[in-house]
């Protein structure tokens, strides 16, 4: 076994040549532990990490001690991610869910980020599938009542609907043209819920979108 200065235990397992090998169990200074594989001293392979509660912290695959590969991470907040992870970061592909276990999140990552082409369920149950940047919508996407009836598709810039879109309003009209900031903004068409146009020109700064 190996020891800290205040006597509790670091290390309780197998040795090679001086080294941590095999499958062993390593406490940290904070109470959290770890239940896996060593190779060369380092964590490598298989393993669960606890938090000091004993409670699952993460589990899956380890590289030279960080979390690279496939595994599951439980936040402190209850909330869990599965899916791809490198250098202890959420990176690749993934799921996201709270801790009732709906999906708040399923797509690309990027050292914990959502960044790619993703879906996110947003609390009111709306949902947008498409780009994002940043952990924000960003790019092209559809922006979904939680019925899937479409709310608005088109452009996104640093989560807001900015650049061309169209927009199905809550009175059954519809707007094809420019956004910004999440408003009509610019040059657009407004048609009633029969598909007549009611006014094509200019907009400046009218109905707000809410997502």
């Amino acid at each position: 076994m190996m020891y800290y200065k205040n006597g509790n235990i670091k290390y309780n397992g197998y040795y090679v040549n001086g080294n941590m090998e095999g499958n062993s169990i390593y406490y940290y200074e904070n109470g959290d532990y770890f239940v896996g594989k060593f190779v060369n001293d380092k964590k490598n392979g298989k393993g669960k990490e606890y938090y000091k509660n004993c409670s699952l912290k993460y589990e899956g695959d380890y590289v030279d001690d960080t979390f690279t590969g496939n595994g599951k991470l439980i936040l402190p907040n209850g909330c869990y991610y599965i899916g791809q992870f490198y250098n202890c970061y959420m990176h690749g592909k993934g799921t996201l869910y709270y801790e009732t276990g709906l999906i708040k999140y399923e797509g690309d990552f990027a050292y914990n980020k959502a960044e790619g082409n993703g879906k996110l369920i947003l609390p009111n149950f709306n949902y947008y599938i498409g780009q994002f940047k940043n952990d924000v919508f960003n790019g092209k996407g559809i922006l979904y009542y939680r019925n899937g009836k479409i709310l608005y598709d088109g452009e996104f810039a640093n989560g807001k609907g900015e650049g061309y879109g169209i927009i199905n309003l809550v009175d059954g009209y519809l707007y094809v043209g420019q956004m910004s900031n999440d408003h009509i903004y610019g040059k657009g068409v407004l048609f009633d819920k029969y598909g007549n146009i009611i006014y094509e020109g200019n907009f400046f700064y009218g109905q707000k979108v809410k997502w």
